[in-house]
C-alpha cells in the first residue's frame, strides 16, 4: 500500500495496523521490516518509468542520493486518471520549483527542456553524467534489470581484423 501525505511517501505491505495485532510477533516484525518511508521534501527528481513495457512506475530520487522504483499496477500513465499519473501530478504539486527535473512518459521533451545537451557542449557537465542523463531520459535505470543503463565502449584500434579487449590500448 502506498500513502502520500504533503510530508512523506510511504509504503506499506499488504495489511491494515487492525490486522497486524491478529499476527504473531515474527510476522509483525518482518511486515515492519518492509514499511520505507520518503520525505517529500527530499525528493530532488521524479521520472517516469516503463514496467513490463507499461508506463506504470515512477523513480523518485531522493537528497540522500538514492532513488527508489515505485510501480503502481493498472492503467498505462498515458491515461490521465491512472494510479501513476496521479501520483506524479500529486509530487510536482506538492515539490514544484524545487524539483530539478520531472517527467511523466516524454523523456525527449524533457531533456530538450533541461537543456543538457548545451551543458554537454560547454563542458559544464561531463561526458559520463550526459551519458548517465541520456540514459535516465531513455527510461534506463539501475532499479529494473530489463532497463539497465548502456555505456559504448570506447575503442582505439578500428582497423585490425580482431581485437583483444585485454589490451589496454585497444
Amino acid at each position: 500500500r502506498l500513502r502520500l501525505t504533503r510530508e512523506a511517501v510511504c509504503f506499506e505491505p499488504e495489511g491494515h495496523r487492525e490486522d497486524w495485532q491478529n499476527n504473531e510477533p515474527a510476522v509483525v516484525e518482518e511486515m515492519l521490516r518492509h514499511r520505507r518511508s520518503w520525505s517529500v521534501h527530499d525528493i530532488l527528481e521524479v521520472h517516469g518509468r516503463r514496467y513490463m513495457l507499461k508506463w506504470t512506475a515512477l523513480e523518485l530520487f531522493v537528497a540522500s542520493g538514492r532513488s527508489v522504483f515505485l510501480n503502481l499496477p493498472g492503467e498505462s500513465a498515458r491515461n490521465h486518471d491512472a494510479p501513476v499519473a496521479v501520483l506524479y501530478r500529486r509530487l510536482v504539486s506538492l515539490r514544484g520549483e524545487r524539483l530539478r527535473m520531472h517527467y511523466l512518459t516524454n523523456g525527449a521533451r524533457a531533456l530538450a527542456r533541461y537543456k543538457l545537451a548545451e551543458d554537454w557542449v560547454q563542458r559544464r557537465i561531463s561526458n559520463l553524467e550526459y551519458l548517465m542523463h541520456l540514459n535516465l531520459f531513455a527510461g534506463r535505470t539501475y532499479n529494473d534489470l530489463t532497463q539497465y543503463p548502456v555505456l559504448p565502449w570506447v575503442l582505439a584500434d578500428y582497423s585490425s581484423p580482431t581485437i583483444d579487449l585485454s589490451d589496454p590500448t585497444v
